[in-house]
Parts: C-alpha cells; structure tokens; sequence
C-alpha cells in the first residue's frame, strides 16, 4: 500500500530534489571531492526516499530506508560546513545549507510518522444497555433546635459624642485646622 500518489507529493522527497538541484549549481567551484561527495549523497538521500515510499507504512523496510536516507542528508549538510570552513565563496551556501537543513527536518518527521501503525477504526459501538444509577441527594441539615439557649447581643461599650475640636477635619478642607483642649507634654 502506498499513500503517495506520486513522489511529488513527498515532502521529504521534494526537498532532497531541491537540495540536490542546489548542490549541483553550487559545486562547480568547490574542489573536486567535495563536490562529489555532496552530490553523491544528494542523489542516494532521493533513491533512499523513493524506495522507502515503496514499502509499507511502519514496516522495518521503510523505516530502515527513512534511516539511511537521514544519514545521507547529514552528510550533504556535513559537507556543505565543510566547504563553509575552507573559506570557498558563494553566496548560495546559506540557501543550501537551510536546504539540506529542511531535507533533514522532513526526513526525520517522516520517520517518526512511520514507528507506529496506523490505528484502525474502531467497529461501529453496538447498542449497550442503559443503566440508571440513583444517585444520592445531599443531606439536609436537621431542623435548627427550638428551644436552643440564646445568647445575648455582645456589649458595645456606650460612644460619647466627640467635642467639636476633636473632630476630624472634612475631606474637602483645605486649611490646617486648629485642634484646641488639653495637651499634655512630658518630659
């Protein structure tokens, strides 16, 4: 079973084509092994993609090409740091090192789709018979007691109405008010 129409529609695929397309405008000014490499494993990171695609999802087939082919992207991507480290010209490094980057991120995303099966769906639920539980209610508190004790109100002790100096200024007062009675200072 294949749920790939075509490779094209392999995101992993697609962007090993891309890096691929890349490596190989940007090789010729790179020294020869390099360019090689790169190229080599460009090409065997796509054949990898397009025969893991062959197998059936979550087999060992699969995951075993999925594997390999991340290790051939790495090793684009290691060799791109490479020929970053000599010191070779192009400003077209850094497309390709994010395009090698991206081949991958996808590649590893794919492996990861394919550790587990896909589930199957779950038969049509049959009826099963209802149950109805009582659920209890709440207890209610007994009545209160009729001829409980009552106690008295707490005493407050008897307020006396302040003096007119002692009482505090209005909010809306702006001059400093004169507090006038005894004052006493000790010393």
């Amino acid at each position: 079973m294949c749920e790939f129409s075509s490779l094209d529609r392999c995101a992993a695929y697609v962007a090993a084509r891309m890096a691929l397309a890349a490596v190989q405008r940007a090789a010729g000014a790179w020294p020869e092994g390099l360019a090689q490499r790169a190229r080599r494993g460009a090409i065997e990171a796509m054949q990898l993609i397009a025969e893991a695609v062959s197998h059936d999802h979550a087999s060992a087939g699969r995951r075993h090409c999925l594997r390999e082919a991340i290790t051939q992207a790495l090793a684009v991507a290691a060799t791109i740091d490479v020929v970053r480290a000599m010191g070779y010209p192009g400003d077209d490094l850094d497309e390709l090192q994010r395009l090698a980057g991206r081949t991958v991120a996808l590649l590893g995303m794919f492996l990861h789709a394919n550790t587990a099966a896909i589930p199957e769906p779950d038969p049509p639920a049959r009826a099963l018979p209802r149950t109805v539980r009582a659920v209890p209610r709440p207890q209610r508190l007994p009545p209160a007691v009729p001829h409980a004790p009552q106690r008295p109100p707490p005493a407050v002790p008897h307020r006396l109405p302040l003096a007119v100096s002692q009482r505090p200024a209005p909010a809306h007062a702006t001059e400093a008010t004169e507090v006038t009675g005894p004052t006493s200072t000790r010393r």
